[in-house]
């Protein structure tokens, strides 16, 4: 068994520091393999703008071939074709089905498309390459490696800055694609300068699209590992935090909310650099959105935020996510919801013996209970540890309550059965904290009866714990035989006047959070 300060030493919280952490970037990878709630690394520019002639009327333009390609190219070098024959190349890089990226690659133009975005004097034709280039860094690594060897981060940082709305949009676009590429292509970003015009154009108020693609642009450099520096993105956390205090577009809070989430996970500088921005309340905020293109990556991003220090978890008490976290795993719709939702409340339950009050009294314990006894195996997980770190951080009388009032023993004790070595071990730690607690209850009152002990043994668990002595696991084998040998060795008889938490004297089980000696606070409803 831990030693209660190697405990508090792995507990920050939750495995040990390594290990935490470890789940937390295997958590990311998982939930960035869901485009449709993250928003894609890249996006090809695929939309169509109406083309007109001089006089305003609606011009006619026939759709090029695929070989046409050499007769376009050569068109980019002359002056009275480059237009027509840039635009060819952009219509072709923009089909849904195969575009011939590698292609265009392969004719030799790209650098000097790069070398079209200085000519400010035809920005029609800067927009129209920008375009082209925009969809080649949209393909593969070695395609938008490409067009970054061919010099075009200063120029789409310097396109910025540019008068014509389109070709700044175009522009934005493009770093986007490249900023998401790589950490090392990131940083090249960074680098150019690219950060401060891209936060400028927030502040300018510019229409929803340029608002959209700025935000997802500032999304992917955020992103990444290694992270990128904070003296790099630092300076773009008071302009996202803006965009989520006052956004109502979707798509671009969703990605702010991502920024935050990305930015949180490291260490306590980036966590307090985020809250000097006074987003706690909003973030909190965020989770109560129906969608779940919010809830995810606002629950994310909290659950970052409270693997930091105590000052940072506090800040998130003091928000009000206690209650809003605990709705989560009810109503949550999507198991990641509801996975990180639990995860952030065992953050908090690990914190200071106020935050840990603060679980208990704000009632989430009952819909962790309720996850730990009838949720999806994953959730289960999360649940367990949201106990455990309680367990382990409880005195004894608050050990003893927890037990009595949120029906987790029976549960907790299912938990020995499963198939994971490690949530055995987890479940097992949880039992002999209690137990341990039971006897030192016995001890201070002159009771002599560990009332724990027959609580476990109305629920299995003692069964249980005999059973684990067979464990193939040495560890789950050796915590079994030293719970028995420490706590139960000895065949009292049961004092039956101990009733186990949530039942009747007649040995009924109570209905979920209905006849129990703390009532089930108002908003957490179970099916």
């Amino acid at each position: 068994m831990s030693t209660v300060i190697d405990r508090k030493l792995a507990y920050k919280k939750g495995i040990d520091r390594d290990e935490s952490r470890k789940k937390r970037e295997d958590k990311g990878i998982e939930l960035r393999k869901n485009k449709r709630e993250e928003g894609l690394l890249k996006r090809r520019a695929v939309h169509e703008i109406a083309e007109q002639t001089e006089d305003g009327t609606p011009a006619t333009s026939r759709f090029p071939t695929r070989d046409e390609i050499p007769a376009l190219v050569q068109g980019c070098y002359v002056e009275a074709t480059a237009i027509e024959s840039v635009t060819g190349l952009r219509k072709l890089l923009s089909l849904e089905d195969a575009p011939p990226i590698d292609a265009v690659i392969a004719s030799g133009v790209v650098p000097h498309m790069v070398l079209l975005l200085t000519i400010d004097s035809a920005p029609k034709l800067q927009f129209e390459a920008a375009w082209c280039l925009t969809n080649i860094a949209s393909g593969t690594a070695a395609q938008t490696t490409h067009v970054v060897n061919s010099n075009a981060i200063p120029a789409f940082v310097r396109l910025l800055s540019s008068p014509d709305e389109n070709t700044r949009e175009q522009a934005i676009w493009a770093l986007g694609n490249i900023a998401g590429d790589s950490a090392t292509l990131r940083d090249d970003v960074l680098s150019a300068g690219a950060l401060a015009p891209l936060v400028a154009q927030l502040a300018a108020g510019p229409k929803v699209s340029i608002m959209r693609n700025t935000v997802w642009v500032l999304s992917n450099l955020c992103r990444g590992k290694p992270a990128p520096s904070l003296a790099l993105v630092g300076p773009a956390i008071p302009a996202i935090a803006q965009v989520i205090m006052s956004a109502t577009d979707e798509e671009t809070l969703s990605d702010a909310l991502w920024a935050l989430s990305y930015l949180t996970d490291g260490d306590d500088s980036r966590i307090t650099a985020v809250l000097e921005s006074g987003v706690a309340l909003q973030l909190v905020q965020c989770m109560t959105n129906s969608s779940s293109r919010m809830k995810v990556p606002a629950v994310r991003a909290i659950g970052n935020i409270v693997t930091g220090n105590d000052l940072h978890t506090q800040a998130i008490v003091n928000a009000g996510a206690l209650p809003v976290l605990g709705q989560l795993i009810t109503t949550g719709a999507k198991v990641q919801e509801r996975k990180e939702a639990c995860w952030a409340i065992s953050n908090i339950a690990a914190g200071t013996p106020q935050q840990l009050a603060a679980v208990v009294s704000s009632g989430v314990l009952f819909p962790v209970a309720h996850a730990l006894a009838h949720a999806e195996f994953e959730i289960k997980k999360e649940a367990c540890w949201v106990l455990c770190n309680a367990m382990h951080g409880s005195s004894k009388e608050q050990a003893l309550f927890i037990a009595q009032n949120f029906n987790v023993l029976e549960p907790m004790v299912a938990m020995l059965s499963v198939g994971d070595a490690k949530m055995v071990t987890i479940a097992l730690d949880f039992i002999e904290n209690l137990l341990k607690a039971g006897e030192a209850v016995a001890s201070s009152t002159g009771e002599g009866e560990n009332k724990v002990t027959v609580w476990l043994d109305s629920v299995g668990g003692v069964d249980k714990l005999e059973e684990l002595q067979e464990h193939k696991n040495e560890e789950v084998y050796r915590k079994a035989v030293h719970i028995l040998e420490t706590y139960l060795g000895e065949d009292d008889e049961e004092d039956a006047s101990i009733v186990a938490p949530g039942t009747c004297a007649s040995g009924d089980q109570f209905a979920f959070g209905i006849q129990q000696q703390m009532s089930q606070p108002a908003g957490f409803t179970f099916a």
